[in-house]
């Protein structure tokens, strides 16, 4: 396995961590934001510091992963993140599965592999 895949793998593990944790969050604290206390209070809490780290290793290894492939290849791949935090969604946080949901998904994921093929 190329350490340019490895990076690019860690990238959308992190990336899509980084925004269920977050999403969860949001839920279990009932965030609204009322004032910049209640904002800070949100963003100093020790889940949402994680998401922020995550946010940070996603960077760094997007960083590497763009130092080892060209950016019109690789970047259609960041894609599997938003197909991840669909199947997620639906799984951690009963969102709705519809049709147009799952046709775009298949669009994505088609696209992706032509895309793949034609490189």
């Amino acid at each position: 396995m190329k350490l340019g895949l490895v990076y690019l793998i860690i990238n959308i593990i992190s990336s899509t961590l980084s925004q269920l944790i977050l999403k969860w969050q949001v839920n279990v604290l009932n965030f609204k934001f009322e004032s910049f206390i209640n904002f800070f209070n949100f963003i100093f809490s020790p889940w949402v510091i994680l998401t922020i780290i995550l946010f940070g290793v996603a960077s760094i290894s997007w960083v590497l992963v763009l130092s080892q492939y060209d950016i019109s290849f690789i970047y259609p791949f960041s894609l599997l993140s938003f197909v991840l935090i669909f199947i997620f969604g639906v799984i951690l946080f009963n969102e709705p599965i519809t049709i147009k949901k799952i046709m775009s998904l298949l669009l994505i994921l088609t696209g992706l592999y032509f895309f793949h093929k034609s490189n």
